[in-house]
């Protein structure tokens, strides 16, 4: 039920528990429907179960009174009840109450199978101060052998993965069928614009090398790492007059790029600003029905050298990316360092000695 209240001199007070307020309460404020008593101003005949307990009694009749028990560390409302009306606990009630304290006070070793006082015993561990070092040995052990398994999982991935490596180069160098793609652009977000870009072909020969004039200005950051101004593009031709040459470079071909994810990225924001057909620039992997194998027509030789030199970063759970070996910042200049890096990789050993 909800409170009866009245307003006073004071503030506002319950008819029915005499609870106090300096402020009117919520009208949804619940009335315990006895006396309220604030924390230690209860009478004396009135005792909460516990006290009872203690006095080896039982409320024998409903409550008769709450008190407001609220600490610094505890938030409760604890029932009174009248000592005159309670009864006497059984011997057996006494012997549970006692038997729940002392479980209370102790804990169960999990590994001497004893109980043992809750002030000895390690929660974490489940063990009694005379089985913990044992205890902490036993972990120490297992968690040793843990890591060393993991280093040595570790250890056959990177040479499984350095081998996979070597083996791409390889492959690679078999075939002719692809290609070495490297943009400069005028930043590194979905908005820069490429201002270079260079295609060679396996054997080292140039199909594309050229400037690309875009739409702005080319900030000084870009200047700075590639060296393009822009007096240099100022009479280059823009991406829609090469896209027919790019066509014609790449058609059919598998693209290796360094860091492929942004120059692929590029290529799509770029033929997206010049409305220009991107599945036409690509067509590694098309079959001349226009049915796609599933081929990717893309190839980071950055993923693939990573894994080769095999720097693991745990935190990412992954290689570490690698600065091209050679690259220049220049479109042919990366170019001819990824093929270079290649062949590299290709004339690599596979054996234990070079995958450690």
């Amino acid at each position: 039920m909800n409170h009866d209240i009245e307003k006073n001199d004071t503030g506002y007070q319950c008819k029915v528990c005499t609870k106090a307020w300096k402020t009117k309460p919520h009208p949804r404020s619940q009335c315990p429907g006895v006396t309220w008593y604030p924390n230690g101003t209860a009478p004396e005949h009135l005792k909460t179960v516990a006290q009872l307990r203690k006095m080896d009694l039982k409320p024998g009749a409903p409550r008769r009174a709450v008190v407001d028990g609220r600490t610094r560390r505890v938030k409760s409302i604890w029932d009174l009840f009248d000592v005159a009306e309670a009864i006497s606990l059984s011997q057996e009630e006494i012997a549970a109450i006692k038997e729940k304290a002392r479980q209370a006070r102790h804990r169960f070793c999990g590994h001497c199978q004893t109980e043992v006082r809750k002030e000895t015993y390690n929660r974490e561990y489940e063990a009694c101060h005379k089985c913990l070092p044992a205890v902490l040995e036993r972990e120490e052990r297992v968690a040793r052998k843990r890591a060393e398994a993991r280093e040595c999982e570790l250890r056959e991935m990177l040479a499984q993965d350095r081998k996979e490596s070597i083996s791409w180069a390889k492959r690679l160098l078999d075939c002719s069928d692809w290609v070495i793609l490297d943009t400069e652009t005028t930043g590194l977000d979905y908005s820069a614009e490429i201002i270079s870009i260079t295609v060679v072909s396996p054997t080292g020969e140039t199909l594309i090398d050229s400037l690309v004039k875009p739409n702005g200005n080319i900030p000084p950051d870009a200047t700075a790492v590639n060296g393009i101004t822009d007096d240099m593009v100022f009479n280059a031709p823009l991406f829609s007059n090469i896209f027919p040459q790019l066509c014609q470079a790449l058609d059919g071909k598998l693209v290796i790029a360094y860091n492929a994810e942004f120059d692929q990225t590029m290529l799509i924001a770029t033929c997206a600003r010049y409305k220009l057909p991107y599945g036409q620039l690509i067509s590694y992997g098309r079959l001349k029905d226009g049915n796609d194998n599933s081929s990717s027509p893309w190839q980071c030789a950055m993923m693939q050298y990573a894994a080769y030199v095999g720097e693991w970063n745990n935190y990412w759970a992954s290689y570490r990316w690698q600065k091209l070996p050679k690259g220049d910042h220049t479109a042919k200049g990366d170019c001819m360092a990824v093929l270079e890096l290649i062949r590299h990789m290709a004339a690599a050993p596979i054996t234990q000695e070079s995958q450690a």
